[in-house]
């Protein structure tokens, strides 16, 4: 009896991760690569619509000092509101899962003046979670740990949630 329930659960288990990787995107980092330098664009160019498209509509952000940022609209508004500094995310590695539809990404980041890029305010490192939806890689949540500032930079307040008792 164990051995039959545990050869059913065998092939109910095969034939689900053999179903996941047929469907599951084939593609490799570089395509994930691209799409973070298309969006890197959009920023530079303010074209914040279009930037918005490479965030699932739940994306959870943790900013580099800290705040939190819960779905598109809100961290749209975000960087609207952000408007007087053009952030850079620069990939140092992805890797894409075999057997389900996300990539990790990991990198520096670095936020300047939009007048003066010369002028280097905040940079860090970054992690993101990529969710391939429809026919396009998507960010699902970003994570940012800011580790330089310029000193107008350093007087930003870091937001710092207690944790429960």
């Amino acid at each position: 009896m164990h051995r039959t329930l545990y050869t059913l659960l065998f092939c109910l288990l095969g034939a689900s991760v053999a179903h996941t990787q047929e469907h599951s995107p084939g593609r490799g980092d570089e395509t994930v690569i691209r799409a973070r330098l298309q969006q890197n664009e959009m920023f530079r160019v303010r074209n914040l619509d279009s930037a918005a498209t490479f965030w699932t509509e739940d994306i959870v952000v943790l900013a580099g000092l800290g705040a939190r940022v819960d779905g598109r609209t809100a961290l749209r508004a975000a960087f609207e509101k952000d408007s007087s500094i053009l952030y850079r995310r620069t990939p140092e590695g992805v890797s894409v899962s075999t057997g389900w539809p996300l990539a990790f990404e990991r990198g520096r980041w670095v936020g300047q003046l939009r007048s003066d890029t010369s002028v280097v305010l905040i940079t860090g490192w970054y992690s993101a979670r990529w969710l391939h939806v429809g026919t396009r890689w998507r960010i699902q949540a970003e994570q940012f740990v800011a580790d330089s500032c310029h000193p107008v930079a350093c007087s930003w307040p870091l937001v710092i949630r207690s944790a429960a008792p």
